[in-house]
């Protein structure tokens, strides 16, 4: 058969051949024996950065098999539970250059969850030589069962991992399934999750008014674009108030500061700190007590810790009903797409987007797609310059389309 090579994307390595369809390669050096290694292989993904995520897992997967001094070899037949044991087991002891783990402790406990609790739970010691297609679409089918029904995203997450713990013995069954569909509604065309301008205007006087003591944070996501996770994990020196940026290299997962923006440990962002802003955080930490003013955090709790980033739930679904606001808005993504979508509307979408920090247009677009309005706009701007109402130049143009020099607008 012939290979498909596909069509390049931003992203090293990934190339898209159809919808839902990605070839990814992967190459690393073998230290031991200094040979290549290269691995090439078609994935099924919803998204082109779901595509480069799994080809990630896969580098990491190829370079602990460069790095390790005895390689992971079956001889004769095994266990699912001792095949998945050894692999979570390699996952989980990775590390990076600087010596910090591959894995933050919220993912950490995702795999061995996932591992251990779903697919150990289900497969126990099925020899996994043995392990086919249809056992694995009848895992997916109680996985997605009631009482205890998972949502298909998470379903998949436990189909990917199975893919890797059974390539290890060249078993391809998981492989041979396709993930479900992710759309379970959470963003329509009806529901954006973002809101107005006007909506804003609401949504924020009711959260000074009803809930000042989130108000600068509520302020600070809205004007920024900033993830919950960054702006809780965000200190005083990343201020600046005198250029009037703030400086954002850390995040939160879970309990863990994770150093760097979400797309990389080492990057960095710089999104503008409004006036507004600065004023409120001044007088939120007017009220600081000394344990706060210690912490050095800029939204710390009363005992100088990070705050939990279900903090806003509540108090999101409040506003909304004070304010009049019927569309559904969650922290988590709302503020990010209502930011992205106004800045976009304010300034070029290249701005907008180093704004927000997304590193892609397609990543920029899926947080806020073009709206009715600015279709509108963009409708009537063409409409007018076509000058339906002013005429244009007579003779022989004129003769060809019906126009004369004495029309006033142009006839169709």
């Amino acid at each position: 058969m012939a290979r498909e090579d596909g069509t390049k994307t931003s992203y090293r390595g990934v190339r898209r051949l159809s919808k839902g369809r990605y070839r990814i390669r992967v190459t690393t050096k073998d230290k031991a024996t200094g040979k290549q290694k290269e691995l090439d292989r078609v994935v099924e993904a919803h998204s082109t950065e779901e595509a480069a995520l799994i080809r990630q897992e896969l580098k990491s997967e190829l370079d602990g098999q460069a790095s390790s001094s005895t390689r992971f070899t079956v001889s004769g037949p095994r266990g699912f539970r001792e095949v998945a044991e050894q692999w979570l087991a390699r996952k989980l002891s990775r590390r990076r250059s600087d010596g910090s783990p591959a894995l933050v402790e919220g993912t950490r406990r995702r795999y061995e969850n996932s591992v251990k609790v779903h697919l150990i739970g289900y497969f126990g010691d099925e020899p996994i030589d043995e392990i086919s297609a249809e056992h694995v679409e009848e895992l997916m089918s109680d996985l997605t069962s009631p009482p205890n029904a998972m949502r298909a995203a998470t379903v998949n997450t436990q189909l990917r991992i199975l893919r890797q713990i059974l390539g290890t013995v060249k078993n391809t069954a998981a492989s041979d399934v396709r993930t479900l569909p992710e759309d379970d509604g959470r963003t329509t065309e009806s529901e954006p999750n973002l809101l107005t301008q006007e909506e804003v205007r609401r949504f924020l006087w009711v959260a000074k008014t009803e809930y000042p003591q989130h108000y600068p944070l509520i302020l600070l996501m809205f004007s920024t674009g900033m993830r919950i996770s960054t702006a809780l994990a965000l200190r005083v020196e990343d201020l600046d108030e005198v250029n009037g940026f703030i400086k954002v290299r850390r995040r939160l997962s879970g309990k863990d500061v994770i150093p760097g923006v979400k797309r990389s440990r080492a990057g960095a962002d710089f999104p503008p700190l409004w006036p507004e802003v600065a004023e409120a955080l001044h007088e939120h930490r007017s009220e600081f007590n000394p344990a706060q003013r210690a912490s050095g955090l800029v939204f710390p709790t009363r005992k100088g810790t990070h705050r939990t980033r279900t903090i806003l739930n509540n108090p999101y679904k409040d506003i909304c009903e004070r304010a009049g606001i019927t569309a559904r808005l969650t922290p988590s993504s709302g503020p990010r797409r209502t930011a992205t979508l106004l800045y976009r509307k304010a300034a070029d979408s290249a701005v907008a987007r180093h704004i927000v920090g997304h590193t892609t247009t397609k990543m920029h677009d899926h947080y806020a797609p073009a709206d009715v309005e600015e279709k509108m706009a963009a409708a009537d701007s063409v409409r007018r310059g076509l000058q339906f109402e002013t005429g244009y130049s007579s003779g022989d143009q004129a003769a060809k389309t019906g126009v004369t020099e004495d029309s006033d607008s142009l006839t169709i």
